[in-house]
């Protein structure tokens, strides 16, 4: 889609402007005529993840920090979830 001219061009009513988004394709007009949402959904996400990834850290970190001192002095650590009789 090629414009001729930066001025629109109305042949039906002469007092009535066009926008020059009027100009674009419909998905790419829809998408900047709903911006605020848009943005809103990307930071909405971007928090989720934050979170999400902080928790999934704190996790890892906890388990860390049980483990790591077995881990430095070579010492065999056995971790015992059901005992058997």
């Amino acid at each position: 889609m090629r414009l001729e001219s930066a001025e629109p061009v109305v042949t039906y009513a002469p007092h009535v402007r066009v926008s020059w988004l009027a100009g674009l394709p419909y998905p790419i007009r829809n998408t900047l005529r709903r911006w605020r949402r848009l943005v809103g959904m990307m930071i909405g996400v971007g928090i989720a993840l934050g979170v999400t990834m902080t928790l999934v850290a704190v996790a890892n970190a906890s388990i860390a920090y049980y483990t790591l001192d077995f881990r430095r002095s070579g010492a065999d650590l056995y971790v015992v979830t059901r005992a058997e009789h």
